[in-house]
C-alpha cells in the first residue's frame, strides 16, 4: 500500500497523504488513510464521500506502548522511558499540533473516531478488533467480508493459495497482516505496573466507547 505521509505540504487532495511512488498500480479506492489525523476524514468525504472505511484497533494502552518502543528502535523517540514520554504529552511539552509523537493522543479512539462519524454515515465504516481477527482469523475476519460483500471464508483461503496472491483479496489480507504492530508478539520490554494502571485509566473511556459502538458491554480482548 502506498505510504501515509500526515506531514506533507501539498494538501490539494486527499493524494497529498501518499507517497505514490510505492505503488503506482494501486487501484482506485484501494488507499489506506490513518484516521488519527483530523483533516483526513474530512478530505475523504469529500473527494470520497461513498468510500467504505475500516478501522482496525488494537488494545490502546498497548498500541500507546508499542508505537513507542517502535520508534524508539527507529531512532525517532529521544525519552529514554515511556514514562518520561507520557509525561511530556500530560504536561503539555507534547503536542499533536508540533509532533507525531503523541502516544496517548494518537490512542484516543473516541475523539478520532466522532471525527469520522461526523463525515461518513455508520453503514459505511467497519470497525475490527485487532487481537480478534489476529487470534482467529476464520471467525475475525469475517465481517470485514461481509462488509466487502466477499464470499465468506474468501481473504483466508485466498491468502493461503499461491496462485491468487497477487490478487485483490489476498492483497487486502497482507496488507492488513503487513500493518501489524512490531510490538505485539515480539519481545518489549514489560511495561511497568504503575504506568499500565495509569494508561487504563486514561484510555477507559476509549474502551467503552469502541464496545459501544459496537453493540458490546466490553472488549473481552482488551484486559
Amino acid at each position: 500500500m502506498p505510504e501515509f505521509n500526515p506531514k506533507s505540504k501539498k494538501r490539494k487532495t486527499p493524494m497529498s497523504y501518499f507517497d505514490m511512488t510505492a505503488q503506482k498500480d494501486q487501484k482506485e479506492g484501494q488507499k489506506t488513510l490513518y484516521g488519527e489525523w483530523e483533516d483526513v476524514a474530512e478530505d475523504c468525504a469529500r473527494y470520497y464521500p461513498k468510500a467504505k472505511i475500516i478501522f482496525n484497533l488494537r488494545d490502546p494502552v498497548t498500541r500507546a506502548y508499542s508505537q513507542y518502543c517502535k520508534s524508539r528502535r527507529d531512532g525517532k523517540e529521544v525519552a529514554v522511558t515511556f514514562e518520561e514520554a507520557i509525561e511530556e504529552e500530560m504536561e503539555g511539552i507534547r503536542r499533536p499540533e508540533t509532533t507525531g509523537r503523541c502516544w496517548i493522543y494518537k490512542s484516543q479512539y473516541q475523539i478520532h473516531l466522532d471525527e469520522w462519524f461526523s463525515y461518513f454515515p455508520r453503514e459505511q465504516i467497519l470497525i475490527l478488533i485487532m487481537e480478534e481477527w489476529v487470534d482467529n482469523p476464520a471467525v475475525g475476519l469475517a465481517p470485514l467480508e461481509a462488509f466487502l460483500d466477499l464470499e465468506k471464508g474468501s481473504l483466508l483461503k485466498n491468502a493461503r493459495n499461491p496462485s491468487v496472491q497477487s490478487g485483490q483479496k489476498a492483497g487486502l489480507l497482507t496488507s492488513l497482516l503487513d500493518k501489524l504492530p512490531i510490538g505485539l508478539n515480539t519481545g518489549n520490554v514489560p511495561m511497568q505496573p504503575s504506568t499500565k494502571e495509569e494508561l487504563e485509566d486514561i484510555f477507559s473511556v476509549d474502551k467503552l466507547y469502541v464496545a459501544n459502538v459496537l453493540g458490546r458491554d466490553k472488549i473481552e480482548v482488551w484486559r
